[in-house]
């Protein structure tokens, strides 16, 4: 239903909406009521599976004040709470639709594993993207019924002790009414997520010339990239087991009551017939949502590639447009095989993706990819120590020259002194 991007004018709203105050004005939740009525209507007919917001936790990102941020975000889970409700009470019997909004959902893993307090941080980053909208509308399966309608308690807590440190009268996190949690409660027919990949996160280091720069995001987590994964050519980062990951972390923490759909995954790829970037990618993220689903038991249902056609230089389409006129990408063939096999491919009739061929496995690489920790551990180590060796050497060749400099020095006031020093005559002595 809605579906916006930062580049869109008002943010994808009617013009007097937007000058009403957008997503802070509760009259926007109102009219978004309506919106959803009509779409019902009109499309109720075709529409088995609806999503009524994409992305509200980065559609929030356009908001650069902290209590702006959090105001959007409540009046978005309340816009798409009360689309949920109005299709239950007067749409669902007819036309027997699913109901959910898709969240931005990629994986986070601490910078380094050594540090508490980045594990922290990578378990705050999640709760930030993910459970500030499916807390309020499923609670967590330790919480049951006694958590739904409200935000993590671990959110909270974080704000306020935030608030209390920058001298703030209160969190800038809203509350939502009786009322309100009555209405969120349950209102998701299933879990839409999009992957698309994997950061590593650390806290976020609070030096001056960080707050100058721009403001702090609500979770307070620096996002880095590990240059050792394989990336795009837009710095999008290959991380198949991120996908397994966060879909194990959604199970584990809402259940597997409700089905999960990947409602968007893909990557930019430059070639315009043969992606073999995206191949490999496609072929490697299907084969860890496999996993998930045949091992770790979670309730995955679907599974949407991102996106079917570019709209002009080839990036994350399907099929490439030239000229008015689509030319389907080789990934396809890969997709309907792996379609027909239900989640995996042909390996006899399949060629193996020319990103593997090109690297043959090597065993000294395999031991370092497993170890990273301490390969890097021990990269700092030796740079460390080559760096105080070269500074012992720098300190006895200083000295060495300050002493023949200082010998120097005093030869040659030796020899001045000699030269200025009177003659002395041996004369005979006179009788």
């Amino acid at each position: 239903m809605y579906y916006p991007s930062h580049r869109a004018p008002y943010l994808g709203l009617p013009g007097p909406l937007h000058a009403s105050g957008g997503w802070m004005s509760y009259g926007t939740v109102e009219a978004f009521q309506e919106y959803a009525a009509l779409c019902y209507q009109e499309l109720g007919a075709w529409v088995q599976n609806w999503i009524t917001i994409n992305e509200p936790n980065r559609i929030i990102d356009i908001y650069s004040n902290i209590t702006e941020r959090h105001q959007a975000a409540h009046n978005l889970l309340l816009a798409h709470a009360k689309a949920w409700r109005l299709h239950e009470r007067e749409y669902f019997a007819e036309q027997r639709a699913l109901v959910s909004l898709a969240l931005h959902a990629d994986w986070v893993k601490p910078a380094n594993p050594f540090l508490e307090s980045h594990t922290v941080a990578a378990e705050r980053f999640l709760l930030f993207e993910l459970g500030r909208f499916l807390d309020p509308l499923l609670g967590t399966i330790n919480e049951k019924k006694k958590g739904k309608g409200k935000y993590p308690h671990e959110m909270r807590v974080y704000l306020e002790e935030r608030a209390r440190e920058y001298g703030l009268p209160k969190s800038p996190l809203p509350r939502f009414t009786n009322n309100e949690r009555q209405e969120l409660k349950g209102a998701l027919s299933f879990i839409a997520l999009n992957h698309f990949t994997t950061r590593l996160v650390s806290p976020n280091p609070h030096t001056q010339d960080t707050l100058q720069k721009k403001p702090a995001p609500d979770h307070d987590c620096l996002t880095l990239l590990d240059p050792t994964w394989p990336s795009s050519s837009q710095g999008q980062a290959v991380v198949p087991w991120g996908l397994r990951k966060v879909l194990k972390w959604v199970n584990q923490r809402y259940g597997r009551t409700l089905p999960i759909i990947v409602t968007a995954s893909g990557i930019d790829d430059q070639a315009s017939v043969e992606d073999n970037l995206r191949q490999y990618y496609l072929r490697s993220y299907l084969q860890e949502a496999l996993k998930a689903y045949q091992v770790d038991g979670v309730n995955l249902q679907g599974f949407y590639m991102w996106k079917l056609q570019d709209r002009h230089a080839p990036e994350f389409g399907l099929f490439t447009s030239t000229q008015h006129q689509s030319k389907a990408k080789a990934s396809v063939a890969l997709y309907r095989e792996i379609i027909a096999y239900s989640g995996s491919y042909n390996s006899s009739s399949t060629q193996p993706c020319r990103f593997t061929e090109q690297q043959e496995k090597c065993p000294t690489c395999e031991w370092m990819f497993k170890n990273k920790p301490m390969v890097i551990f021990g990269g700092c180590l030796l740079i460390t120590s080559a760096m105080l060796a070269a500074l012992v050497v720098f300190v006895v060749i200083n000295k060495r020259n300050q002493r023949h400099h200082t010998g120097m020095k005093k030869r040659r006031g030796n020899q001045r002194r000699r030269n200025k020093a009177p003659a002395n005559y041996l004369c005979p002595a006179v009788r």
